[in-house]
């Protein structure tokens, strides 16, 4: 008794607004749950369902199976398919070409290195000096 004496009116009230934002929180879940129910359909009885397509039917693939138990290959089975391979070897890529036309400077020898220069010196003198059309420099300008 003396407890409840002790309280202030401020704890009090706190208290109270605790209790109404917990009865508000179970009103609307209450309220959730009931627009839930509301959404939720009767499943659709066995008569009104459509019946499914003969190729896809288990039951009528399983008396082939039965008789053809011992013939059957997987490709028969599974169809033409890459990923039901089983154990057959993987299609091999093409060949990448083991030269380069412009040798990388950090892994080539020397000699490939002086091989290229020349070349490019020949091409150089053969076909004459590229154009090289370079881009206009863009500059930033501020908005006013």
């Amino acid at each position: 008794m003396d407890e409840l004496i002790k309280l202030s009116k401020e704890e009090i009230s706190k208290e109270l607004k605790k209790a109404r934002k917990l009865q508000k929180k179970e009103a609307k879940e209450l309220k959730k749950m009931m627009e839930r129910e509301k959404r939720r359909r009767e499943p659709t009885p066995d008569e009104e369902r459509g019946h499914a397509d003969d190729e896809g039917r288990w039951d009528l693939h399983k008396k082939n199976l039965e008789i053809e138990q011992d013939m059957l290959d997987d490709s028969k089975f599974y169809g033409q398919n890459d990923h039901f391979n089983f154990g057959k070897k993987r299609k091999e890529d093409k060949e990448q070409p083991k030269y380069n036309i412009r040798p990388d400077f950090d892994k080539a020898d020397w000699r490939d290195i002086e091989i290229f220069k020349h070349a490019r010196e020949y091409e150089r003198a053969t076909k004459g000096e590229k154009e090289v059309h370079w881009k206009a420099e863009e500059h930033y300008v501020p908005n006013p």
